[in-house]
Order: structure tokens, then C-alpha cells, then sequence
């Protein structure tokens, strides 16, 4: 169960870090608002 949970975890993580960065592509970064 605890494995499971685990994984899911990451799995968010890293659907995470990939929608921030996908986010600050399509914004041309911090700078250009």
C-alpha cells in the first residue's frame, strides 16, 4: 500500500514540474509577463 502511494507521488511530482514548465515556455519565461 505504502509502495503504492509512493509512486503515485512521484508521478504528481512530476506531472508537476512538467506543467511549470510547460507554463513558463508558453510565457517566455519570468521576465516577459
Amino acid at each position: 500500500m505504502y509502495y503504492a502511494i509512493w509512486v503515485v507521488g512521484v508521478l504528481a511530482a512530476i506531472w508537476a514540474s512538467v506543467a511549470i514548465t510547460k507554463k513558463i515556455e508558453d510565457k517566455g519565461g519570468f521576465d516577459s509577463k
